[in-house]
């Protein structure tokens, strides 16, 4: 006898038809035959496991393996004699890696009465949904009233603090690892790291400090010169020129040249408007010759007082 071929086209189909199956995902693998009408079909199938799928046109698998991964193929049959051809073959990818899901920012401070945008995602992204958490409360997703939901994978927050993501698909829903976690700051948020602020401000007012004890030594300093000037009643630099003077006038018959010496005391003060002084103290010293009923007059020592108006040139300083 001749079996007989209907013409009836086959195709098989992945529900959901993600390229990457994750094991522990629920995939079925369904056989479809066009124009069969009412026609009551048996299915046959064609797996690349030891897995006998049944006699109808799905084949659900709760919970894939890495041996549900391979090609599969299907036909119908009207009885021991006639059938379908076989269908194109499809395959099936199971991944034995859990995914994890990544978290980004577009920046990691909230500007004040602004938001942050977080993203969320999985690589490959067929058929992701997401769940977002503050503070590793796991079991409080964030909801509208913590978060603005845009599109798919992307919320914007204006509250401070930890956050992190997940991804979840199917039914049963299949979820991926946790995301890294990052740190959000709003400005004036008991998260927001103060002391930085604080320390920039203590570091400006050290720097003002310490100026302005500088200036205030270099006050200091002036005004103990002189008011160790009034109390000593001499000059703190003194510079001593030793004049040699010789008498001018004639000569007394009982009378020697005296020796004449000068001193001058100039002080150093810096250039202002006010006179200087310097004091010549004048010591002459004469020989004594005894004269009938006579002495010779005592040694004498004198001073003299000088203006000097231009203390930078006096005696060559």
């Amino acid at each position: 006898m001749f079996s007989s071929v209907f013409s009836n086209k086959v195709t098989v189909t992945l529900q959901p038809n993600w390229p990457l199956i994750y094991r522990g995902e629920k995939i079925t693998v369904r056989c479809e035959i066009q124009g069969g009408g009412d026609t009551e079909w048996t299915y046959e199938w064609r797996t690349p496991s030891s897995h006998t799928p049944p006699s109808h046109s799905e084949y659900r698998i709760s919970s894939v393996t890495l041996s549900h991964s391979g090609s599969y193929w299907c036909r119908g049959r009207k009885d021991l004699f006639s059938s379908t051809e076989w269908s194109d073959v499809i395959r099936l990818t199971v991944s034995s890696d859990k995914p994890r899901a990544s978290l980004t920012a577009d920046t990691t401070v909230i500007p004040a009465g602004g938001r942050v945008t977080l993203t969320c995602s999985v690589d490959p992204s067929s058929g992701w949904k997401y769940d977002w958490y503050r503070d590793n409360k796991l079991s409080e997703p964030l909801n509208t009233h913590d978060a603005d939901f845009h599109t798919t994978g992307q919320i914007s927050v204006s509250q401070g603090g930890v956050y992190s993501c997940r991804g979840g698909r199917g039914d049963p829903v299949y979820y991926t690892e946790k995301s890294q976690e990052v740190r959000i700051d709003a400005i004036g948020d008991s998260s927001f790291p103060v002391w930085l602020i604080v320390g920039l401000v203590c570091g400006i007012v050290l720097i003002v400090l310490l100026l302005l004890l500088y200036r205030c030594r270099q006050s200091m300093g002036d005004i103990s010169l002189d008011a160790e000037d009034a109390e000593n009643g001499e000059p703190q630099d003194v510079t001593y020129s030793s004049i040699e003077l010789k008498n001018i006038g004639k000569k007394h018959k009982h009378r020697e040249p005296a020796e004449t010496s000068a001193y001058s005391d100039i002080k150093k003060r810096p250039a202002d408007n006010r006179p200087l002084y310097a004091q010549v103290n004048i010591n002459t010293k004469e020989k004594a010759k005894k004269k009938k009923g006579k002495s010779a007059p005592a040694a004498t020592d004198d001073s003299v007082y000088s203006e000097v108006k231009n203390p930078g040139t006096a005696f060559g300083l």
